[in-house]
């Protein structure tokens, strides 16, 4: 009991971190819909009146639950503040167990530890927090604040440059393709984003204006206790997600884009409708998490508290699957017996490969998406699904185990 308090304490503290972050950024309106008429149609309003549920073997063809090995100077506590970064031959995870400061991991696909000599602090060659990283080949580089580091990929510390000077800003995520990264500068001099494509190398190939944006002061509820606070924010907040080997721009209007990694210009991708849930001030964005394969797109869309006071906090960040073949958007539908761990990830794909748990993934690469999961909720899990698969792996476990690395194949 100990340990679910400990996860929903934490869960629920991403959540409300989730919402702050996207309550300070705004959001404006951006870009209007001439035009791009033709495009598939990402229908929000019509996923939150459709929920329901989605079976894996739609889009699935194999499960395996991998467990991580555990030591004393190796534990992940808490998968609700982890994120997991595949490669070729290893994955690395890195854990926040306090706040402003990560661990970063790394274990081959059997689930064994291997050396990763990074640490976290000031010196030289230290990260302060290890939240994004990109694996590439015999390199791993890690995206911090202000700065990428590049290490070997035992974490032996090789080289970095800044990524904060001459008056810009570095903004959100980031994508690495074909050697080189793609990310959002802000000049806040001239109020102005700036996609810039620097090469492995840190000689910036391309920089180009994405576009105007303005900072305005809203009055908003971000305590929850009806009073009201002066929140400063952007008409616009644009943010890259990498889907595999396309740089997806999100949150920059009601259109989806991915960046052209050759030239930086915009490609029209998806149109997003909301249906009775649209606002122009306190709107609903898809920004937290988007995911896009060969059959389908996964992405969750963020509910303000301000815009959608009714809505439950589970109901808040609805994880929403578009079917390609179809055209039609359904939301994915919440669970209650899953509620005990963080409220907005307890939902998923039925599983009915193996009987097992619900799949909620958290990544892809190539044609693997994966999901980390809390030992003792794999463990209560296996017992109450019935999964001889997982029983096997569960066996091997206590409630103290690092977590379990599910990994599903898509067809």
């Amino acid at each position: 009991m100990k340990s679910k308090m400990k996860s929903l304490k934490f869960g629920l503290a991403s959540v409300a971190v989730t919402v702050a972050m996207w309550l300070a950024s705004g959001c404006g309106s951006g870009n209007g819909n001439a035009g791009v008429q033709s495009l598939p149609v990402l229908d929000i309003g019509q996923a939150m009146e459709n929920s329901t549920p989605v079976k894996m073997s739609r889009y699935f063809s194999d499960i395996e639950y991998i467990p991580l090995e555990t030591s004393a100077d190796v534990l992940v506590t808490d998968v609700s503040m982890t994120n997991i970064f595949p490669s070729d031959d290893r994955i690395y995870i890195s854990s926040t167990p306090r706040v402003g400061a990560s661990d970063v991991y790394s274990f081959d696909y059997t689930g064994k530890n291997l050396p990763f000599k990074a640490k976290s602090g000031r010196a030289e060659g230290e990260y302060t927090q290890g939240l994004n990283l990109v694996p590439d080949g015999d390199n791993v580089y890690m995206i911090d604040w202000n700065s990428v580091l590049k290490y070997d990929k035992e974490g032996n510390y090789l080289n970095s440059f800044p990524l904060d000077g001459n008056g810009f800003k570095f903004l959100g995520r980031y994508a690495y393709i074909n050697g080189e990264f793609i990310y959002i500068m802000e000049d806040a001099e001239k109020g102005e984003d700036i996609i810039t494509i620097q090469d492995s190398n840190y000689n910036v190939r391309l920089q180009k204006s994405l576009g105007k944006f303005e900072m305005v002061t809203h009055m908003r509820d971000v305590t929850g206790d009806g009073s009201m606070t002066p929140i400063m924010t952007r008409s616009t907040n644009p943010m890259i997600y990498q889907n595999n080997d396309k740089a997806m721009l999100l949150g920059y209007g009601d259109t989806l884009y991915s960046i052209n990694p050759a030239d930086g210009t915009l490609i029209q991708e998806y149109l997003l409708q909301y249906g009775k849930y649209h606002r122009n001030e306190d709107c609903v964005e898809v920004r937290a998490f988007f995911v896009e394969t060969p059959q389908f797109v996964l992405y969750r869309a963020v509910f303000s508290k301000t815009g959608y006071p009714n809505l439950e906090v589970k109901d808040r960040i609805p994880l929403c699957l578009y079917d390609k073949s179809t055209g039609k958007s359904t939301r994915l539908p919440v669970n209650e017996e899953y509620m005990s761990g963080t409220p907005y990830k307890a939902c998923g794909f039925d599983n009915d490969l193996d009987g097992g748990m619900l799949f909620h993934p958290i990544c892809i690469r190539g044609d693997k998406m994966y999901q980390l999961v809390n030992a003792y909720e794999f463990i209560e899990r296996a017992e109450s699904t019935g999964s001889k698969a997982m029983q096997e792996v569960a066996a091997k476990l206590n409630e103290d185990s690092n977590p379990v690395l599910v990994v599903a194949t898509l067809k």
